[in-house]
């Protein structure tokens, strides 16, 4: 389930709601997924790459 104010509830699968586009539209972040191997287990992950001017003023601010 993904829950913004601005953006309507989607509710499915992690795989198909955890979208590049998603992030960036409800959480106004650019992501890029990526898949590593390590002794034959695949991790999938999301690296941030642009924190938008409204998260860099937030007290999360990396």
């Amino acid at each position: 389930m993904m829950v913004s104010k601005q953006q309507p509830v989607i509710v499915g699968k992690t795989e198909e709601i955890m979208t590049e586009e998603n992030m960036e539209k409800y959480f106004n972040i650019r992501v890029k997924k990526v898949e590593t191997e390590v002794e034959d287990r695949t991790f999938k992950s999301m690296i941030p790459h642009y924190l938008s001017e409204a998260t860099q003023d937030s007290q999360f601010n990396l």
